[in-house]
């Protein structure tokens, strides 16, 4: 009797063993998608998030924006290749637009969009994928871990407006979609009134802020512009002397003396960089609104233009759809700047 008693008790530790051990297998690890149109800041942003170890980057999926589609992969495949993540794959997406395909690339990313240096990093014996299409790709994988992936959205929106018309229940599988793209003030960058990721797909970026469902934070212009860092700062930053940092050094150094010395502006601006530093570390918010906004489709020069509603008496009858980053820490930003090309 004892020895079957004895027996029963082994197995019953057995099993309680086994039961506790399974969830320390698994991985903790958080998911992410970044749909891109890779130029300069888009890198830097891959390059922090590439160097977070409780970050899964499932994919990284392209799309026609800061420069064409076929400059995209390849400029996403450097990165990959500096940082030794070579196991994520790389998808293509949308080469042009939902409706008005006359929107030229941005020069301020210069004609490879990698600020003129593409040619000095390698892609190695990278490749990224001929199929299926990154919105298929992207549907595949958020149904595959719903609710569980970020989605990042650094470039126009055309892919995931395109997962949208794909699959209505699109958004309902994404645990978080943050934007970069927008704008608050009517203050532009590209276009007079509108932000270039807007601008550049307007019907993309009304589809998107005015049907999904899931939680949708974005970081407007205005935000950006308000966070950029000093030049004293910047250069001391772009010194460092690591394979990260002379890709930062490298990709930035035209544009930033474009900015500097022909426009005159005092401070560096890294959309995409910011963005994904809110995602990564979003402690460093220091303040965000909830909104209703949509996406001006008309207009000479507002098209493109996201549309913040203000009216106290229509606020009460809005179901704010948007989270709008105002503020982060700069110091804190500086921190978490300094550590991405350090390690």
């Amino acid at each position: 009797m004892d020895i079957e008693l004895n027996i029963c008790f082994h197995n019953y530790l057995a099993n309680k063993i086994k039961s506790v051990q399974c969830p320390l297998i698994m991985s903790s690890k958080k998911l992410m998608i970044v749909d891109t149109d890779c130029g300069i800041d888009d890198a830097l942003a891959l390059v922090m998030v590439l160097g977070r170890p409780e970050w899964e980057i499932l994919a990284v999926t392209c799309v026609a924006g800061n420069v064409e589609l076929q400059k995209v992969c390849p400029n996403v495949l450097r990165v990959l290749n500096l940082c030794d993540k070579k196991d994520i794959k790389v998808y293509k997406g949308c080469d042009k637009a939902l409706v008005n395909n006359n929107f030229k690339a941005c020069q301020h990313h210069h004609i490879d969009g990698f600020g003129g240096v593409a040619s000095e990093f390698s892609i190695g014996n990278l490749k990224f994928e001929e199929t299926p299409h990154a919105s298929i790709a992207i549907l595949d994988l958020v149904k595959k871990h719903p609710n569980e992936i970020t989605l990042v959205a650094l470039g126009p929106l055309t892919n995931l407006a395109l997962c949208n018309r794909l699959d209505p229940n699109f958004t309902t599988y994404i645990k978080q979609l943050i934007i970069m793209g927008g704008n608050i003030d009517a203050r532009g960058n590209i276009m007079k009134c509108s932000e270039f990721n807007f601008a550049f797909d307007p019907e993309a970026a009304q589809m998107i802020v005015t049907e999904a469902v899931c939680p949708v934070r974005i970081l407007p212009w205005e935000t950006c512009f308000r966070h950029s860092v000093q030049w004293e700062w910047f250069d001391k930053w772009v010194q460092t002397d690591t394979p990260k940092g002379r890709l930062a050094q490298k990709i930035t150094a035209e544009a930033s003396y474009r900015v500097r010395h022909i426009f005159g502006r005092t401070a560096f601006c890294c959309c995409d960089l910011l963005a994904m530093a809110t995602i990564v570390q979003p402690e460093i918010i220091k303040k965000q609104i909830k909104r209703c906004v949509e996406v001006e489709l008309h207009g000479q020069h507002t098209r493109g233009m996201m549309l913040v509603e203000r009216r106290p008496a229509a606020l009460k009858d809005c179901l704010s759809n948007v989270e709008i980053v105002k503020e982060v820490d700069m110091e804190k930003l500086k921190t978490m700047y300094t550590e991405m090309l350090e390690h």
